[in-house]
């Protein structure tokens, strides 16, 4: 089994919103359900605009914030996006000038399977701020693919791999895919 902690490929789209009130509306990306708070932005969801897009390029997968997966429709439509959809909350969102439609994935699944006994980290306060080495508990990480852990849940996204189905494992699939957009830290395997 591997672990990756899912990472945004910055030389790719970032996004950003018009509606100076975004996240004060949206709240952060904490694996609580969205979609009824989601409304305010109407069924289409928020419009995104691109940042800077002449010094970036294309990509399946845009940066938003760490704790969610923004991603097109054709990404939404294929085997990826079961995998996305299966492991949370997808939320409608547009992109400005672009007439596709656009997904904001909150995921919800959360599993109790860092040792924080084991795993070395960086306290910023009662919070923890950063982790350097992680140590996980496989037998505690459930069967979907992208999860969150019991700390760090509005910033970090991990995604497990190798446990022998490579066609329910996000980080194969999107590696055959061919998709763009993410980068994948290796931060633990057994």
């Amino acid at each position: 089994m591997t672990i990756y902690l899912i990472q945004h490929d910055h030389s790719r789209d970032s996004l950003l919103t018009s509606d100076s009130g975004f996240f004060n509306k949206s709240g952060s990306f904490r694996p609580v359900r969205k979609s009824e708070t989601w409304k305010v932005f109407g069924e289409n969801g928020p419009e995104f605009y691109l940042e800077a897009p002449a010094k970036k390029q294309p990509g399946h997968f845009m940066y938003l914030e760490p704790g969610a997966l923004v991603y097109a429709g054709s990404v939404h439509l294929s085997a990826v996006g079961r995998i996305l959809e299966a492991s949370g909350e997808v939320l409608p969102a547009r992109v400005e000038r672009n007439p596709e439609p656009f997904h904001v994935l909150n995921v919800l699944a959360t599993y109790d399977c860092l040792d924080m006994e084991a795993s070395k980290y960086r306290m910023a306060g009662t919070a923890v701020a950063e982790i350097s080495d992680h140590v996980f508990k496989p037998d505690t990480i459930g069967d979907l693919s992208i999860f969150k852990t019991q700390v760090r849940q509005n910033v970090a996204i991990y995604t497990v791999a190798d446990r022998g189905d490579p066609e329910n494992e996000f980080y194969h699939q999107y590696h055959n895919a061919g998709l763009t957009g993410l980068a994948f830290e290796k931060v633990w395997s057994d």
